[in-house]
């Protein structure tokens, strides 16, 4: 085990974030952005040790709120109209599909938008 997998989750997961590691939850997975193309492993198995607290913590930090109530005015329009789309003829997604799909589209968007912000400034 490494010093990642022992120390307390929260604390792990501010030096995860402050290495430039995005965690995502999506039901029971996590979703992980990586600052550079070779995930690096000590992180990537401590992630995988600590899935079942990890998941917990995150989840607990937004009891009582929705992924809607973090988006702007705008990322929200964008969602409802990838929604509107994806549930066209010409897609044919089902309501929960759509709603899958749109929320990983717009958090890749606002991952992308965070991006450009960092190297801007």
């Amino acid at each position: 085990m490494s010093a990642l997998s022992e120390i307390p989750v929260r604390e792990f997961l501010e030096k995860v974030e402050a290495r430039g590691v995005r965690l995502r939850v999506n039901g029971d997975h996590i979703h992980i952005g990586w600052p550079e193309k070779t995930p690096d492993p000590e992180i990537r198995q401590a992630i995988i040790d600590r899935k079942p607290e990890i998941l917990e913590t995150l989840r607990d930090d937004f009891v009582g709120l929705t992924f809607l109530d973090h988006l702007t005015e705008m990322e929200r329009e964008y969602y409802f109209n990838l929604l509107e789309i994806m549930q066209s003829p010409k897609f044919g997604m089902d309501r929960e599909a759509a709603e899958r799909e749109a929320e990983v589209i717009v958090a890749e968007y606002r991952l992308r938008k965070k991006q450009r912000v960092c190297k801007a400034g």
